[in-house]
């Protein structure tokens, strides 16, 4: 039987062979691929995937999110990949962004947003300690590779 990361790997792989439009690379070692999803311009983010063989961890310029663990009951490696690979999808189109807080020009708190069923959902990650009486400023970054999945229905 292939591990979660052989089968992340050739799942992701025909995937990305569909949008030429995409700049990736792979990290791979012995028990661990990592693939990473390249901005195409300044106001994007990079997206980024370790699968380990016991669950896919999604991240995105400073701000990661809960794993998609390998264990989930009544669920395939392949559909744990298909379903990780869905969700980075919907961060590659104008359906998702990410605001990052600053303090004193240092992020300290990542939000990002992205569709559910319908909804818009906030997922957040910060730092415990940061300058809390620093300077505040906030930027919001958009990636525009893909067309919208929402208001095409894809």
């Amino acid at each position: 039987m292939d591990s979660l990361p052989e089968i992340f790997f050739r799942k992701a792989s025909d995937i990305l062979k569909q949008y030429p439009e995409l700049s990736f690379e792979w990290n791979e070692s012995s028990e661990k691929k990592t693939l990473k999803i390249l901005k195409n311009e300044n106001s994007g983010f990079d997206i980024e995937v370790e699968c380990e063989t016991y669950g896919l961890y999604p991240s995105a310029d400073g701000w990661h999110g809960a794993a998609w663990d390998s264990t989930t009951p009544n669920t395939t490696f392949e559909e744990l990949s298909e379903d990780c690979l869905g969700f980075v999808r919907s961060l590659l189109c104008s359906d998702s962004k990410l605001t990052v807080l600053f303090s004193n020009g240092k992020p300290y708190k990542w939000i990002l947003s992205y569709p559910i069923d319908g909804s818009i959902v906030d997922d957040e990650t910060g730092l415990i300690l940061f300058n809390f009486f620093g300077k505040r400023t906030r930027v919001e970054f958009q990636n525009k590779v893909l067309p919208s999945r929402e208001e095409n229905n894809l």
